[in-house]
C-alpha cells in the first residue's frame, strides 16, 4: 500500500490560541464552534468524502462528517440512525405538561434529554431551508372612538398605491458616498461630470473619522424621504455585494481602507467597491443587500451550475459572519441566466431580479406569489426622459391592478444625476401623502410574505378600546419585520389620545418595537412589527450623539423614533435631551477682514465660531454675492471653518462682493467683503499637437492647438490661415474649447496633383510667436466609377420611406462625394456614405411609376432602377393588412386581438414563443377586425426551425424600459422585444401561417439603447437577407417604419428570421403584413 509508514505512535503537542491542546492532528477537525464556521472556514476545495469535523455544544464536542459529498447540506453528525423507540407518543407528551392559568407549566418529570437533543439539532443549522419564527402580537389602542371595527392588512405596506425601488449593482463605492449620502444629508462625493478634476469616493470608516476628500459635490439640506400616515420614512436602497469576488490581492470586501487627515493626496479616496465596514453602516439606515456575482477565483467559472451554488452560498455564509445578515435576493449579474437556474436549487434564496428574459413585470398591488420569481427592473441613464416619464405614467395610472413597479437601477451612482434623480423623487413624489413606498427588494418581499400567513384573531371592539391578536409569521433572513393594519368601520378624524401597545401573547416580556397609530381619509391605522435591529440602530445613533455631539447623529435618530414603542421612545429622548440643549453658536468672527484674489489664484480664509464648546459646526453655511465666480473647498476644526476660495472668472476687470457665513435656520453670521482683480492674462505660447498635416482627396483631418496659460484671457487674439497652394483647395473650420482650438481641413481640389501649403495660426498679441503647420494634399488620379448597383424594394406607398443602398464599383473609386440621387419627384433625407456605398431614405408625394436615379456628376454616369409608388392604404385594404405587435397580455385585458384608437384598428399579440394565452391556434385578425382564416402564429416550433438551419437558439426578450417612444403611433406602445445572449451569436425568428401568395412584411425597431442596430447581424425574410435594404445606423428611438419588403409564400409560412453577433442585438416592436394576393 503507498503511504508514509510510521512505526511509532504520533504525539500530538497542537495547542489552539489559548494554549489548549487540539484533539486531532488534522488542522481541519477543528474543533469549531458550529458547524456554520465550519463551512465558512473549509471551503469546497478542501473538502473531502468523509472528512470528520469537531463541533463544540454544551456538553462537549461533537464530531460532524461529509457523509455523502461535499456539499454544505451533506455535513451531518457522525453516529447511528435515530432510535425512535426514545421519542414520546402523543398521550407521553400530554402527560408531560399541565395547564394552569393559561400557562403551561411542565410536570416534574426530568425533560434535560430532550433540551440536549435540541441543542445538538441547532448546532450549526445546517439545513438547506431558512429556518421559520413566528410571534402571537397582541395589539391594543385605546382612546379611539366607540363603534364595530374590522381590522385587514393592504396590500402593499402604509396602504399606499406605488412602489419605487433603487438599486446600485457591482458592489460600488458610490453606494455609500453618493446615494447613501445623498439620502441621509451627508457630503455627496464629487465626480469629474460633476464639475471635479476626479472622482472620490470615501468610505464608513473615512466618514467616522472626518477623513473626507477636498472637494465634494454638495450636502442636500435634509433628508430624502417620503410621506405615510404615520409621519416621514427615509428612502431605502439596495446594493449588490461581492462578498467573495476579487483579484490576486484577495477579495474586493476585504480591503483595509486607509484614513489619513494629513495626506496631501486623494488616493485613498479612488477605492471603489464597499468594504463589510460599509455595509456595517449604511446597514442601520436600511439598506438591503443583494447576491451578485459570486467569487470566480474562489469558487470556478459561472457558468457550472453547481459552482454558482457553491459561490452563493459561500457569499450567503461570509455576509453573516461579517455584516450579520442572511441575504436573499438575487440581482442576476452580467444578463447569466445560470443564476437563476441556480436559484431554483437554493430554498434559502427567496427572490430575484434581472433586467431581461426570464424576469417579467410585476403588479405590486395584485402579485401576491413572490417565492423564486424574477422581477423586471430598469437600468437607463436618460433620468429626465425615459425614468421621470415612467414615474409619470406610473403615478398617473388611476387602476391599481395595472401599477407596475418601479425598480430602476445603476452601477456608478454620480452626485449630478443620480443623487438629483433621488431628490427629485424625494419632492416630487414623497412630499404627497401616502403616494409612495420607496422600498428595497427584500422590503417588499418581506412584506407580502407576512401578509400571506398572517392570521387576525380575537377582535374586540365596541367601545373606545379596540384590541386583536395576529399571528406573525418570518424567516430568519428577514430585516423589515412589520405589516400595516386598516381599521375600518368607524370615522377617524384624529389619533389624539389614543395609545397603543403590542407585545407577545406567549412571551409577555417582549414588547414589539415598532407601535404606531395614524389616520388617513378617516380611516385609522397601525403599523406593528417586530423588527429589533431597530432597537439597536437608534442606539448606535443616539449613541454617536452622545460621544460626537455632531447633530446629524441627532437628527437620524429622530428621524426613526417615532416608530418606537412609547417606552423605548421615551428613554431615547432622555438620553438626546441630556446633551442636546443645543450650545448654539452666539458669534461667527472672520479672521481676515477682505478676502482678495487676483487672476486664478487661491486665498484662505478662517472663521471662528463661539462659545468654544458649541455643537452647531456643522449646521455652517457660506455664500457668494452674485457676480462672483469662485470656487470653495471648506473645512472644520474644532470651531474653526476654513474656507479655500478660487477665483474661476477670466473677464478682466475687477469684481467687488461678499462672502456670508451663518448658521442653517439661525440667528448667528458674519461678512466680509470680497474684492477680485482680473488682469490680463497674456498667452505665453501656443503649441500644436502635430508638426505637420497629410491630406489625402476629400479626407479630414485635424490640428490641435494648445494656448497657454490655459486661463488665459486672449483666445480671441488668434486666428489661422491657408497659404501656398492650399488657400482655394482646403476648407479650413475650427472649434475652441478652452484654451485649446482644434482645427478641421478637408480637402475640395478634384484635379490630381499634390498641393503644398501651411496652416499658419497667429495671435495679435506682439510676443506670441506663431507657429506654422507644413500641409500637403495628395489628390490622385480619378477611378471612375464603372456601375452602380440599387438595391430597394420595388414597391412602397405614398409618403412612405423608401430605404435605397447604392453600391458603387470598383471599391476604391474617388467619385462617391459627386455621387448622389437625381431622382425626379422623390425627396431624399438621411444621406449617408461609407466607403463605396451610399444609402439614403427617399419618399414621393403621389403614386405611379417611378424612377430611381443616382449620377455621378463629375463623369456624367448615370444609373437607374424602376420602382410603383402605391396609394397609402386607406380603409379598403384593411382586410388586407395584418398587425402583430409585441404588447403585454395583460395590458390589453387578457386578449389576444385588441382595437387601437391611434393606429386606426385591431392589432395582435406578438410573442416570441406560443403560451398557453397566445397560442399558435389563434386566427388573426385584419386591421379593419376582419377574421382571417388561414393566418395564425408559428411559434411553437421556432426553436427547431432556427436550431435546423445550424443557429444557436436565443430565446426573444421583451422586457420593459427599453422601447422608444411609439406613443405617437400606437396608444399602446408596444414593448422592444429583441434576440440577444450574453456572449453567444445566435438567432431566432417570428413564424406565420399564411396561404400561398404574394405579400409584403415591413417593421418598426424602436428602443433607447443607443448601440442597437440592424447591422449586429442579419435579418432575413423567407430566407432572403434584408439586411442591405435596411438602415446602417442605430434605430435609436426610430419611430418610423420599414419600407416594404416583398415576398412570394410557396410553403404557406412568412418568416422573419434576426441572427445576432456574440453580445449583440437587434429587434423590433411591430411587424405589418399586407396581402397582396
Amino acid at each position: 500500500m503507498d503511504g508514509i509508514n510510521i512505526s511509532q505512535p504520533i504525539v500530538n503537542n497542537a495547542v489552539d490560541s489559548k494554549y489548549n491542546l487540539l484533539p486531532n492532528i488534522d488542522a481541519k477537525y477543528g474543533p469549531y464552534s458550529s458547524t456554520t464556521e465550519a463551512l465558512m472556514a473549509l471551503a469546497p476545495d478542501v473538502r473531502a468524502i468523509g472528512l470528520t469535523v469537531g463541533i463544540k455544544t454544551s456538553t462537549g464536542i461533537v464530531e460532524y462528517w461529509f457523509k455523502n459529498g461535499i456539499g454544505d447540506h451533506y455535513l451531518i453528525v457522525k453516529g447511528e440512525a435515530p432510535n425512535l423507540s426514545n421519542y414520546y407518543t402523543k398521550k407521553q407528551v400530554d402527560d408531560k405538561f399541565t395547564s394552569t392559568n393559561n400557562k403551561v407549566t411542565k410536570n416534574a418529570n426530568d425533560i434535560q434529554e430532550v433540551k440536549e437533543t435540541i441543542a445538538d439539532m441547532e448546532i450549526g443549522n445546517s439545513s438547506p431551508y431558512t429556518k421559520g419564527q413566528m410571534r402571537k402580537i397582541r395589539v391594543k389602542i385605546t382612546g379611539v372612538p366607540s363603534g364595530t371595527y374590522a381590522v385587514a392588512i393592504p396590500p402593499l405596506k402604509y396602504d399606499t398605491e406605488n412602489v419605487v425601488s433603487f438599486t446600485t449593482d457591482d458592489c460600488n463605492a458610490t453606494t455609500l458616498s453618493v446615494v447613501w449620502a445623498a439620502i441621509n444629508k451627508r457630503p455627496i462625493s464629487i465626480h469629474t461630470v460633476d464639475g471635479g478634476a476626479g472622482s472620490w469616493m470615501y468610505h464608513a470608516n473615512q466618514y467616522l473619522a472626518g477623513d473626507l476628500p477636498d472637494v465634494v459635490y454638495k450636502t442636500f439640506d435634509d433628508y430624502l424621504t417620503y410621506t405615510t400616515m404615520f409621519g416621514k420614512e427615509r428612502l431605502k436602497q439596495g446594493v449588490a455585494i461581492w462578498p467573495y469576488a476579487g483579484n490576486k490581492d484577495g477579495a474586493f470586501m476585504d480591503r483595509t481602507i486607509a484614513v489619513d487627515k494629513t495626506a496631501t493626496n486623494q488616493y485613498r479616496f479612488m477605492i471603489p467597491y464597499l468594504v463589510w465596514e460599509d455595509v456595517n453602516l449604511i446597514a442601520k439606515y436600511g439598506v438591503d443587500f443583494y447576491y451578485h456575482n459570486i467569487g470566480t477565483e474562489k469558487f470556478g467559472t459561472d457558468k457550472d451550475i453547481y459552482n454558482v451554488i457553491q459561490g452563493l452560498t459561500g457569499d450567503m455564509y461570509r455576509t453573516k459572519a461579517m455584516a450579520n445578515r442572511l441575504m436573499k435576493v438575487i440581482a442576476r449579474p452580467d444578463g447569466n441566466n445560470v443564476f437563476m437556474t441556480a436559484m431554483e436549487d437554493m430554498p434559502r434564496i427567496d427572490v430575484s431580479v434581472a433586467e431581461n428574459s426570464p424576469a417579467v413585470d410585476c403588479k405590486p398591488y395584485v402579485d401576491d406569489d413572490w417565492w423564486h420569481k424574477v422581477w423586471s427592473r430598469i437600468f437607463s441613464d436618460d433620468i429626465d426622459g425615459n425614468l421621470k416619464s415612467k414615474l409619470t405614467a406610473l403615478f398617473g395610472e388611476t387602476n391599481t391592478a395595472n401599477k407596475t413597479w418601479f425598480h430602476f437601477c445603476c452601477h456608478t451612482a454620480v452626485g449630478s444625476t443620480w443623487g438629483e434623480f433621488l431628490k427629485y423623487i424625494s419632492q416630487t413624489y414623497g412630499a404627497i401623502s401616502n403616494k409612495m413606498w420607496f422600498a428595497t427588494v427584500g422590503e417588499i418581499y418581506e412584506y407580502k410574505y407576512m401578509k400571506q400567513y398572517a392570521k387576525i384573531s380575537n377582535i374586540q371592539t365596541g367601545g373606545t378600546t379596540l384590541q386583536f391578536d395576529v399571528e406573525m409569521s418570518f424567516k430568519e433572513n428577514f430585516n423589515y419585520k412589520d405589516l400595516t393594519f386598516k381599521l375600518t368601520g368607524v370615522n377617524v378624524t384624529s389619533t389624539s389620545g389614543m395609545t397603543i401597545e403590542a407585545y407577545d401573547v406567549n412571551d409577555e416580556s417582549y414588547i414589539c418595537p415598532i407601535q404606531q397609530v395614524g389616520v388617513r381619509d378617516n380611516v385609522l391605522y397601525c403599523q406593528i412589527g417586530c423588527e429589533d435591529t431597530l432597537v439597536s440602530n437608534i442606539e448606535y445613533f443616539v449613541s454617536k450623539y452622545e460621544e460626537t455631539k455632531d447633530i446629524i447623529w441627532k437628527d437620524d435618530a429622530e428621524l426613526d423614533m417615532p416608530k418606537l414603542d412609547s417606552a423605548r421612545r421615551a428613554a431615547f429622548q432622555a438620553r438626546i435631551d441630556a446633551i442636546s440643549a443645543a450650545v448654539k453658536i452666539t458669534t461667527i468672527t472672520a479672521q481676515t477682514e477682505t478676502l482678495y484674489l487676483t487672476d486664478d489664484s487661491s486665498a484662505q480664509i478662517k472663521f471662528t465660531c463661539f462659545p468654544l464648546d458649541n455643537n452647531e459646526m456643522s449646521k455652517l453655511k457660506y455664500e457668494f454675492s452674485s457676480g462672483l465666480n469662485i470656487e470653495t473647498v471648506s473645512s472644520i476644526a474644532d470651531n474653526i471653518l476654513t474656507l479655500t476660495c478660487t477665483n474661476k472668472s477670466t473677464n478682466p476687470g475687477t469684481v467687488s462682493g461678499t462672502l456670508r457665513v451663518y448658521v442653517e435656520n439661525g440667528v448667528s453670521s458674519d461678512s466680509i467683503p470680497v474684492e477680485v482683480v482680473i488682469n490680463n492674462i497674456a498667452i505665453t505660447n501656443m503649441s500644436p499637437n502635430k508638426t505637420h498635416l497629410d491630406l489625402t482627396e476629400m479626407n479630414p483631418d485635424t490640428v490641435e492647438v494648445t494656448v497657454y496659460p490655459s486661463n488665459n484671457n486672449q483666445m480671441n487674439t488668434i486666428s489661422a490661415s491657408l497659404t501656398g497652394d492650399l488657400s482655394d483647395r482646403v476648407t479650413l473650420t475650427e472649434k475652441v474649447v478652452g484654451n485649446k482650438i482644434t482645427y478641421t481641413l478637408v480637402g475640395k481640389e478634384t484635379l490630381a496633383g499634390t498641393y503644398n501649403g501651411n496652416l499658419a495660426v497667429s495671435s495679435t498679441v506682439p510676443s506670441v510667436t506663431n507657429i506654422t503647420v507644413p500641409v500637403i494634399l495628395t489628390v490622385a488620379s480619378p477611378v471612375e466609377i464603372s456601375n452602380c448597383a440599387i438595391d430597394c424594394a420595388n414597391t412602397v406607398e405614398v409618403n412612405k420611406f423608401l430605404h435605397v443602398t447604392v453600391t458603387a464599383s470598383p471599391t476604391n473609386n474617388t467619385r462617391m462625394s459627386t455621387l448622389g440621387d437625381n431622382t425626379v419627384g422623390g425627396t431624399v433625407t438621411n444621406i449617408v456614405k461609407t466607403n463605396n456605398i451610399l444609402e439614403y431614405d427617399i419618399t414621393f408625394d403621389s403614386a405611379g411609376a417611378k424612377t430611381i436615379v443616382v449620377t455621378e456628376t463629375l463623369s456624367g454616369g448615370e444609373w437607374t432602377k424602376d420602382i410603383t409608388v402605391t396609394e397609402a392604404a386607406g380603409a379598403d385594404d384593411d382586410d388586407k393588412l395584418i398587425c402583430m405587435t409585441t404588447v403585454s397580455f395583460a395590458d390589453v385585458g387578457s386578449l389576444t386581438k385588441y382595437e387601437d384608437a391611434t393606429y386606426g384598428g385591431f392589432c395582435n399579440i406578438l410573442q416570441g414563443e406560443a403560451t398557453q394565452y397566445v397560442s399558435d391556434t389563434d386566427t388573426l385578425k385584419a386591421k379593419s377586425g376582419l377574421l382571417l382564416s388561414g393566418f395564425t402564429r408559428k411559434q411553437a416550433d421556432v426553436q427547431n426551425y432556427v436550431e435546423g438551419l445550424g443557429y444557436e437558439y436565443i430565446k426573444i426578450n421583451s422586457p420593459s424600459g427599453q422601447s422608444g417612444d411609439l406613443s405617437s403611433m400606437f396608444t399602446i406602445p408596444p414593448l422592444y422585444s429583441y434576440v440577444n445572449k450574453y456572449n453567444v451569436a445566435g438567432a431566432s425568428a417570428f413564424r406565420f401561417n399564411v396561404p400561398n401568395g404574394n405579400y409584403q412584411v415591413r417593421f418598426i425597431s424602436s428602443t433607447i439603447e443607443t448601440t442597437d442596430s440592424y447591422q449586429n447581424g442579419d435579418i432575413l425574410l423567407n430566407g432572403t437577407s434584408i439586411k442591405s435594404q435596411l438602415p446602417s445606423t442605430p434605430y435609436v428611438q426610430k419611430n418610423e417604419w420599414t419600407q416594404w419588403f416583398d415576398v412570394t409564400v410557396t410553403d404557406n409560412v412568412i418568416t422573419l428570421l434576426i441572427s445576432v453577433e456574440k453580445s449583440k442585438r437587434i429587434g423590433l416592436n411591430v411587424i405589418e403584413i399586407k396581402i397582396m394576393n
